[in-house]
């Protein structure tokens, strides 16, 4: 494993590999939908277009995958699945450069990598066009190109730039930040070359999107306005669900060399065990308490923990080789193994699609679409409009509910999903819903909690209901 320079083109391979074999039948989530969406209308007006909390930077990476499907006159759904596995399977070599050449070991670099490319937690949203891959490919890569910029020092500036674009793919990278300032910090340069090559040239980049978009998303990440996307949400269930997360997902064994790996580690290479033993402490306590937190969150933290379980197979490793690769072999499948069902199922089968799809079909471009969290798929695959009824205030849904009522009396047909209630405080909504409209014929269709389901099926029947009016109402 030392003397194979081709590891990491073999790690590129499996993990593209893997990726491709197991991709999406659909997009999965109402972000990469977004994304998608986002790529489209840039094609259409010629200028860069936002996803979700701006995301420049995974527009364009999509942007660039989806070319020719555009000129095929295609959608983005491909193409921005297809960016997510090409820049999963891309961050898994960038992670293997970075370890390499901070623990001048190809050893510990091969077998965490090789952890990392089979980490349910990691490999579950690259599949389906979500920008984790993405953003900490570019991580990965800035944290690389430090180490290259020890004798050439202008690819300081270079990382520097990798480093800020990567804010822009996924803006969760900020949490890693103070990881690559201590990683310039372990530098051999002297302190004026860092501060000239790196820190300036990392101000001005950062002054950049900072003043023309970001400052609102670091406003919002650290003052949120809405619990529903806090930070810091300090709360032992969800400490106990990122817990379980970790249990659920990662081999016993896994877990056994992470745990002797950290404890190896702190007495043979101090310091950079102790590096990661934070990275993972800082990640998952900022991570696990979200108030939105899921399993996926993890992906940095468990990158934290495939260093550590490698340190420790190294040891074996050291002591015999055979045993070594045949204990990290075994953790990589079984890992796989773990989350195979949940990726072959997907791939088959992508329920928010269908689901979408279904809708349209059953529905005409003029009807009424009352939705929440599935408006995105609806109008994505079922190429229809939708709305949402006020949440949290009973006058102005009492004034939507007598509007749905007149365009009942004028002839339109009016459908709820199954979602349109998912946030609905003292069931305001449901009660009012109830009591002005009756079902006139419900539809089934099979799908996924996509906001819940990163590591396991979360499949349920989705009831679409075609409603009419009470006999007091008409």
């Amino acid at each position: 494993m030392q003397k194979c320079s081709y590891f990491p083109l073999c790690l590129f391979l499996i993990a593209l590999l893997i990726g491709l074999f197991f991709i999406n039948e659909g997009l999965f989530h109402y972000d990469a939908i977004a994304l998608a969406q986002a790529v489209e209308k840039t094609f259409q007006t010629g200028s860069l277009q936002p996803a979700i909390n701006g995301r420049y930077g995974s527009v364009i990476l999509a942007s660039i995958t989806y070319a020719p499907f555009w000129l095929a006159g295609k959608n983005a759904d491909v193409a921005v699945r297809l960016t997510a596995v090409i820049w999963y399977a891309l961050s898994i070599v960038f992670f293997y450069f970075f370890l390499f050449n901070l623990f001048s070991s190809s050893i510990i670099a091969a077998y965490a990598s090789l952890f990392f490319l089979s980490a349910p937690i990691y490999i579950s949203p690259n599949t389906f066009g979500k920008e984790h891959g993405m953003a900490l490919a570019f991580f990965f890569m800035a944290c690389y190109l430090l180490f290259v910029a020890e004798k050439k020092h202008w690819v300081y500036g270079v990382s520097s730039a990798v480093l800020v674009f990567s804010l822009m793919v996924r803006e969760a990278v900020l949490v890693l930040v103070p990881f690559y300032f201590v990683l310039l910090f372990m530098q051999k340069t002297s302190f004026k070359t860092r501060m000239i090559y790196c820190i300036v040239p990392l101000i001005l980049f950062f002054s950049l999107i900072f003043f023309s978009y970001f400052s609102f998303i670091i406003e919002k990440t650290l003052f949120p306005t809405q619990t529903g996307t806090a930070y810091f949400f300090f709360s032992t269930r969800l400490i106990g669900k990122g817990l379980f997360a970790l249990w659920k997902t990662a081999p016993v064994l896994f877990l056994i060399a992470s745990l002797a790996g950290a404890v190896i580690g702190l007495k043979r290479m101090f310091g950079r065990t102790f590096f990661f033993i934070a990275w993972f402490i800082v990640t998952f306590s900022v991570f696990v308490n979200n108030s939105t937190f899921v399993p996926r969150y993890l992906d940095s933290t468990v990158a934290a923990l495939c260093v550590l379980a490698a340190i420790g197979i190294t040891v074996v490793h050291k002591m015999n080789k055979y045993a070594g690769v045949a204990f990290g072999v075994l953790i990589a499948v079984w890992s796989f193994v773990l989350i195979e069902p949940v990726l072959a199922y997907r791939h088959a089968y992508g329920g928010p699609m269908h689901f979408g799809q279904f809708v349209g079909n059953i529905t005409r471009p003029d009807d009424i679409i009352i939705a929440q969290d599935d408006a995105s798929f609806i109008s994505y695959y079922g190429n229809r409009s939708s709305v949402g009824i006020p949440i949290g205030n009973k006058t102005a849904a009492e004034i939507f509910i007598a509007d749905i009522q007149e365009k009942l009396l004028q002839g339109r047909n009016v459908y709820l999903t199954q979602t349109a209630f998912v946030y609905d405080p003292g069931d305001i909504n449901q009660k009012l819903v109830s009591s002005a409209f009756k079902v006139e014929k419900r539809f089934v269709v099979e799908t996924e909690a996509s906001h819940i389901a990163d590591i396991e099926l979360v499949r349920y029947k989705h009831v679409i209901s075609k409603l009419k009016l009470r006999n007091n109402n008409s």
